[in-house]
Formats: structure tokens, C-alpha cells, sequence
């Protein structure tokens, strides 16, 4: 499940612990959903992990050596202020970047949405570690710049919402 667009987000959807909602949430804020593609290499991830002192599997578990293409809808970024209050709390929201040959993945970073008040917050982790809550619009608004400035630009994000 490393690899959230083709193995964590299908899994769960499949066992139907997870739906995406992207669209859905899209439509109620009456705005469009995106989508972007991408094959996804997990054999030559994996073949390409040497990390002195760390267990990384040499090679890829069986049927991993081709590459697996992926479509993921994304709401644009610059659209997050429209629909914030539409996301269900509790989702799983995943920063889609623009597909890269030099990335092994779109989905970048996961985070739950939760609210307090009239506040829409996201808990995630950290770079360091941390575990974080902080304002979805601020979170986003950093993301993106970050994105600019080492050249991975954030498109959007997608959302799974639990099923109850």
C-alpha cells in the first residue's frame, strides 16, 4: 500500500471502507473536478531503494514489474475556498502534483479533514514527525508555494470519505 493512487485508495475503496467523494463534493460547491493520469512504476521503485542499514525489498513483489496507470480526480487548488465547507468531516484528503517522470508518485501527502466550530482544519503529519492541525485554505496556500519553488506543483486534492 505504498503507493496511494494505485494500491492504499483502491484497496480501501474496494473493501468498502472508503469512497471517493472528489466529485460529489465538486458538484455541491458547484465547481468542476480534474483528473490526472499517470503509470505508476512500483518494480523500479522498489529496484531503486538502497538505503545502507534499512530492510528495503530488493525487488518488486510479483506482478509489480509493470507499471500501473492510475486516474485520479483532483478539485484545483484555487478552488479550495469554494468548497472547504462541502468536504465531510473525517475524509481523507490527498495532495495530487502534476505528473512528473522524476516522481514515483501524484498523491504527495495525506491528511484527515476535521472541523472546529466553522473551522474546516486538516490533522496530518508532519515532515518532522509531528502530528499537526492546521487551517485547510493555509495549508493549502503553503503547499502550493512549496510546490512552486522545488518544481512539483500541487494541482489539487482528492477526498475518500469514510463509509459508515
Amino acid at each position: 500500500n505504498h503507493f496511494p493512487e494505485a494500491d492504499w485508495i483502491p484497496h480501501n475503496v474496494h473493501s468498502g471502507l472508503l469512497r471517493d467523494v472528489t466529485e460529489e463534493v465538486a458538484r455541491t460547491a458547484g465547481v468542476h473536478a480534474a483528473s490526472v493520469e499517470k503509470d505508476i512504476k512500483r518494480g523500479a521503485w522498489f529496484a531503486a531503494q538502497k538505503h545502507p542499514g534499512r530492510t528495503v525489498a530488493s525487488a518488486a513483489p510479483e506482478g509489480w514489474a509493470k507499471p500501473v496507470h492510475v486516474s485520479i480526480p483532483y478539485i484545483p487548488v484555487g478552488l479550495a475556498p469554494h468548497v472547504a465547507r462541502a468536504i465531510p468531516d473525517g475524509s481523507v484528503l490527498n495532495l495530487v502534483r502534476e505528473a512528473s517522470e522524476s516522481k514515483p508518485v501524484v498523491v504527495a501527502h495525506q491528511a484527515l479533514v476535521v472541523r472546529d466550530g466553522d473551522q474546516v482544519l486538516i490533522r496530518h503529519s508532519s515532515r518532522k514527525g509531528y502530528i499537526r492541525t492546521q487551517s485547510l485554505l493555509d495549508y493549502l496556500r503553503d503547499m502550493r508555494g512549496q510546490g512552486a519553488r522545488e518544481g512539483w506543483p500541487l494541482l489539487g486534492f482528492n477526498l475518500n470519505a469514510l463509509v459508515k
